[in-house]
């Protein structure tokens, strides 16, 4: 598959190195898997992140903003094609092989700041209902909650080029960046009858956030070719799931605080042993 790609003008990747915050009162999120770890960032510093069950879960709250931090740590260019709850962030349409995604240069780093809308802003994402977030204004949420990344390396030989220059990439083909399809051919956000209408419907997966078509965020491209090893299938796929506190505790991923009389407060338990 040969494309065109598009550099992203973004922040150093140090914010990647943010503590965990209260997460580590779990259990240890496990070491990244694969050629390209993914990580929320919430207020500049990883947001707090918890393992169960194999999975890593993000404790999100209403209303914050997050970015999708990714770091390559092979020495090819790959391509990171991201979903979230399942829309691809460049286009807004639903996962395939053909999806396109941003570049990220041998051992580099790329924040994204939201669902893009033309080739020089985004959509901010943020935590928000699962019927006001893209997917439900779409009628679509049935993987709400969730951000994974496929993982498709270059075929050609690595070009190095100076460090914190990510790209991303669009398909020659393709009609251009931003929602389409079911989302509307406009940049903006799908209408408000769409989304009064989206938010009246019962929403039953027992996911309690969503991810928002936020306010308009400045984050330039620019293009380049890439070709993938294997146009289809990737070398790698990674999942982060997310939701509120009140979510997680109810799917027994987080444990339940407890009254403290004495102190008149609320408590987290502690970590079972062994943890």
């Amino acid at each position: 598959m040969i494309a065109r790609a598009a550099l992203l003008t973004l922040t150093s990747s140090l914010l990647l190195l943010g503590g965990a915050g209260a997460a580590s009162a779990h259990r240890p999120v496990p070491p990244p898997r694969g050629d390209v770890d993914l990580r929320l960032l919430c207020d500049g510093a990883s947001c707090d992140e918890v393992f169960h069950g194999g999975q890593r879960y993000v404790v999100g709250e209403h209303g914050q903003r997050y970015v999708i931090a990714l770091t390559n740590r092979s020495g090819r260019w790959v391509e990171a094609v991201v979903t979230v709850d399942g829309r691809n962030i460049v286009d807004g349409q639903r996962s395939s092989s053909r999806s396109r995604g941003y570049l990220i240069a041998p051992y580099d780093s790329v924040q994204v700041e939201g669902w893009r809308t033309s080739l020089s802003e985004v959509a901010a994402f943020r935590f928000t209902s699962v019927g006001d977030s893209y997917a439900g204004r779409v009628g679509d949420a049935r993987l709400a909650g969730t951000v994974r990344v496929e993982v498709f390396p270059e075929r050609a030989a690595a070009v190095i080029l100076p460090p914190h220059r990510p790209y991303g990439r669009l398909d020659e083909d393709s009609p251009g960046y931003g929602p389409r399809g079911e989302a509307g051919a406009e940049k903006s956000a799908p209408s408000s009858a769409n989304r009064d209408e989206a938010r009246r419907r019962r929403y039953d997966g027992g996911q309690n956030l969503g991810t928002q078509f936020g306010e308009s965020r400045w984050q330039p491209v620019q293009e380049r070719d890439f070709v993938r090893a294997n146009p289809r299938r990737p070398s790698q796929t990674t999942t982060l799931r997310y939701d509120d506190r009140r979510g997680l505790m109810a799917r027994g991923v987080l444990s339940r605080p407890r009254w403290i009389e004495d102190d008149d407060r609320w408590v987290d338990p502690p970590p079972p042993r062994g943890w």
